[in-house]
């Protein structure tokens, strides 16, 4: 009977070690099985923020595409200006008009006298006419007028320009879907 109480301690010994180890074993999968959950639960609430904040970033793009740069430039410089303009034309002008002479002078005039003896005369003799002129007169022009100056700039532009004109419009729309894909991938 020996053997069998020597065995029996050595039994209990094996059951005691195995019921600690199932005990640990239960104990250490309770620890995962809570961390599992604790993890599952983070990951529902960092999820939510992540749905948020890329429905959020979807939107402001949205925005951003409709909207426009709008920027006011002012412009206080001198432009040098140089430049030959060369005029080669006929120009006619057309003459209708009356020229009124009034005027007199004084002429010495010989008239024959009897026995072939001039007699010299001292006449006036008065004018007073209107002369009718109608005509074209064609005056030809063939000249390079050159200019070089500066001409001073002081104003104020405003520029405005589209966002969905510009060349960024194709990068957002992409950027957009890409959001928007990733977004319908974190929630499936």
């Amino acid at each position: 009977m020996t053997d069998q109480g020597a065995s029996e301690p050595i039994g209990n010994n094996r059951i005691k070690l195995l019921t600690i180890g199932v005990v640990l074993s239960l104990l250490l999968n309770v620890v995962l099985l809570a961390a599992w959950v604790l993890f599952a639960v983070r990951i529902g609430e960092v999820s939510s923020a992540v749905d948020t904040v890329l429905e959020q970033a979807i939107t402001n793009i949205g925005e951003l595409q409709e909207s426009s740069i709008e920027v006011t430039v002012d412009i206080d410089e001198a432009v040098d200006f140089a430049a030959d303009f060369p005029i080669d034309q006929v120009f006619t002008i057309r003459l209708d008009a009356e020229f009124p002479i009034k005027d007199e002078f004084t002429t010495r005039v010989a008239v024959q006298g009897p026995f072939g003896v001039d007699i010299p005369f001292t006449v006036d003799v008065p004018i007073d006419i209107a002369v009718p002129i109608q005509t074209d007169v064609e005056i030809p022009v063939s000249e390079i007028i050159k200019v070089d100056t500066q001409i001073p700039l002081q104003m104020t532009v405003p520029i405005a320009i589209a966002i969905a004109d510009s060349a960024i419009a194709d990068f957002l729309q992409e950027l957009e879907q890409s959001l928007i894909d990733l977004r319908a991938t974190l929630n499936n």
